[in-house]
């Protein structure tokens, strides 16, 4: 575990849900079964490069598609 994934952990796993699709859409559906909306981001901002763009939209349809499931 580096730096960046202990300062991940220590401020922001309160909001992170997870780095599985799984793990994603299981905390947002015990979020929705408490009344609590959840929004699911999968961030991109720094891309530069078109095979990102290509990996950031399979990831969003994989994320559609598990949640239609």
């Amino acid at each position: 575990m580096d730096l960046n994934d202990i300062a991940e952990h220590i401020f922001a796993s309160r909001w992170i849900s997870g780095t599985r699709i799984e793990d994603v859409i299981k905390s947002s559906k015990h979020f929705n079964a408490l009344g609590i909306k959840a929004i699911i981001n999968y961030l991109g901002e720094e891309i530069t490069k078109q095979e990102a763009v290509n990996e950031t939209i399979d990831t969003y349809i994989r994320f559609m598609r598990y949640i239609k499931n």
